[in-house]
């Protein structure tokens, strides 16, 4: 069975274009085909279907070969075109190949049509598998190019000398370079310090010699501005079809990022812990200074202090007061105590820190305090503030290794409009400005933008957890201020932290006299606290002030008295949180639906929050340890006479009857 071949014949002289016909069914095929004899039949016929072969005669009235092969050319066709002339000669052949023509025969000479025909169909099927595959390759390298140059992780080939042969745009956008061309034979070390450089040379050779693979190593990358970053990098030999080792593939991914909040979450976890044992310190101090506070108060009561005493007692208040202030920090850190602002004199602060400021000092530091002599007052929490003043002079001790000058100066200051336009977190007003100078390393500028940002820290591993100026920042938007720092490298550096002024404060002055006309009754009281120091003392000023007194170690202890005695209770006073499986709100809570106006006063080491969802108000039905005889006095007094201090609670879940 003959081969069908779609022929199209360019020929004016049908007896021609039939010797044609003729001569390709002897060659075995079988043509199915189409006579046109001008350019524009021509084009129709190579628009309308697809032909194996075009058989062309050199001349015809108003259209030629070379015409024909131009319409092929212009269309793009991989048709072999072959000229079939009776009057070609070879300087006119010449230039039909030359032109695109396949193949020139003579017309007389058809024996050899079907050998080219032949010959001039395989050419033309592998030109077709040859421009299939190059466009399938091309698709390929577009492919391969876009997620090359689309992966955000740095992607490089390096030959067998480690260096660069290839690397994709995150790379070269990552190296400030603006063509990944200007990367191309260079190596680590024109990127990297010559440490780094020579690490990674050692790396790799070692990768290429012994043909292992590294996967998923991190490692710090230091740059030539001294800046470090992280990478997960993985390094893999390249290898020829043969197998042998020609070069390297490198896949890195930054994983600064990750690695800092690595270390955020385990700083927070090692904070949660302290804050945790924190809590925990506070509580039982706090019943240390109740004890304490309590006996002092007892002695004023009495009457019993000497005159030669009183400034002794003086100093032992001050110091359980500065105690308290101490567990007060403590508990505010765990998370346990909400901050407490009153209106005192900034300055009066400063100066009694001094003394313990001192200590902290190197004796090649000389540290000068000057302050205004008229009040400054603000409204904060004095153990915030105190925390601000620590941090600060301990960052600039710290700047001054080899000793130096520390300056700490209060003043007002008036912020005007030129003053908000220098610092986006100012505002104009009248503020009270602590300033801390230190004649210090200073600080570098590309550093600075950093200082107050979260575990961010310049010092040694151990030397700093990156939370001080953390910390200075956050307390001082929470007392609605702001925090400016100016430093130059090698002279020091200025922190000034701004307070709103409390013009139209009235500043309370202590004095220490003897407690003479405490409010007392001849009330029942319940007194539940299971630490005995505070249980004795509580007691005993309960007692001096004339209150019958049912006192119980813990809730199941109460919860007897309770029955025997209830006719004759007319507060409870109890711990918040107690061991024995019966806390003080679970005491409240079963007491309150046997009598649903008993008056409820909760004591604790910790704050209100430890309560959340039960309405406790200082001074109203909740006192803070440590207490002093004045303040206890006074709670169960006014609560008794006011009758219960709130509606009866709800019956928590997990209280049992």
């Amino acid at each position: 069975m003959n081969e069908p071949l779609r022929s199209l014949l360019v020929e004016d002289v049908e007896r021609d274009a039939l010797l044609v016909l003729e001569a390709l069914r002897w060659e075995g095929y079988e043509p199915s085909s189409l006579r046109v004899q001008t350019v524009a039949e021509m084009e129709a016929a190579l628009t309308k279907q697809e032909w194996d072969i075009i058989l062309c005669d050199y001349a015809l009235p108003g259209f030629d070969a070379m015409a024909a092969l131009q319409l092929v050319k212009q269309m793009e066709l991989e048709v072999p075109v072959i000229i079939v002339s009776g009057t070609v000669g070879e300087e006119k052949a010449v230039s039909a190949i030359k032109a695109g023509a396949s193949d020139y025969l003579m017309k007389d000479r058809l024996t050899r049509l079907g050998a080219a025909v032949r010959q001039n169909l395989e050419q033309a099927k592998l030109r077709k598998e040859q421009k299939r595959v190059a466009q399938d390759l091309a698709k390929e390298q577009a492919l391969f190019n876009s997620l090359f140059n689309t992966i955000p992780d740095h992607i490089y080939f390096k030959d067998l000398t480690s260096r660069f042969v290839r690397v994709n745009e995150a790379f070269a956008r990552s190296f400030g370079l603006p063509s990944t061309d200007d990367v191309v034979g260079k190596t680590d070390s024109d990127y990297f310090t010559e440490k780094h450089a020579l690490q990674a040379y050692a790396d790799e050779q070692r990768i290429m010699t012994t043909g292992e693979p590294i996967v998923g190593f991190e490692e710090m990358e230091t740059w030539p501005d001294g800046h470090c970053t992280w990478v997960s990098s993985t390094k893999v030999p390249l290898r020829d079809p043969q197998g042998k080792v020609i070069g390297l593939i490198g896949v890195s991914r930054d994983v600064t990022e990750q690695k800092q909040l690595e270390e955020q979450l385990r700083q927070a976890q090692k904070m949660e812990a302290i804050g945790l044992l924190a809590g925990g310190v506070a509580h039982d101090f706090n019943n240390l200074l109740t004890v304490i506070k309590g006996y002092i108060g007892l002695l004023r009561m009495k009457g019993l202090i000497s005159p030669d005493m009183i400034s002794s007692i003086q100093q032992i208040d001050q110091a359980t007061n500065r105690a308290s202030n101490l567990t007060r920090q403590l508990l505010m850190f765990s998370r346990q105590q909400e901050m407490e602002q009153t209106e005192y004199n900034l300055t009066g602060l400063v100066q009694n820190m001094v003394k313990m400021l001192r200590r902290l000092l190197s004796e090649n530091i000389a540290l000068t305090v000057e302050c205004e002599k008229r009040p400054l007052t603000i409204r904060a929490d004095q153990g915030m503030i105190e925390q601000v003043l620590l941090n600060l002079v301990v960052n600039a001790r710290d700047a001054m290794p080899k000793g130096g000058t520390l300056l700490i100066a209060t003043q007002h200051v008036e912020v005007d409009e030129a003053g908000v336009k220098n610092n986006p977190h100012a505002r104009a007003g009248s503020f009270v400005c602590l300033t801390v100078t230190d004649s210090g390393t200073g600080i570098p500028a590309n550093i600075l933008p950093r200082i107050f940002d979260p575990f961010f820290t310049t010092k040694a591993v151990g030397h700093g957890t990156g939370l001080g100026l953390a910390t200075v920042y956050s307390i001082m938007q929470q007392h609605a201020g702001w925090i400016s720092v100016e430093s130059t490298e090698g002279v020091g550096t200025t922190f000034r932290t701004y307070f709103p002024l409390i013009k139209s404060a009235t500043m309370s002055l202590n004095a220490d006299k003897a407690i003479a006309a405490l409010p007392g009754g001849h009330e029942g009281v319940l007194l539940v606290e299971d630490e005995a120091s505070v249980r004795i003392i509580a007691e005993a000023v309960l007692a001096g002030l004339g209150y019958r007194v049912y006192s119980a170690a813990n809730g199941p202890a109460a919860l007897e008295i309770w029955q025997a005695h209830r006719d004759n209770i007319e507060l409870l006073l109890t711990d918040l949180i107690m061991p024995d499986g019966v806390t003080g709100r679970e005491l409240a809570v079963r007491l309150r639906e046997e009598n649903p106006q008993l008056p409820i006063i909760y004591m604790s080491g910790y704050s209100r929050e430890v309560s959340a969802g039960y309405p406790l108000t200082e001074g109203i039905n909740y006192l803070s340890k440590p207490f002093e005889p004045t303040g206890l006095a006074k709670i169960v007094r006014e609560s008794i006479d006011r009758g219960a201090s709130r509606s009866p609670f709800t019956r928590p879940p997990h209280v049992k009857r």
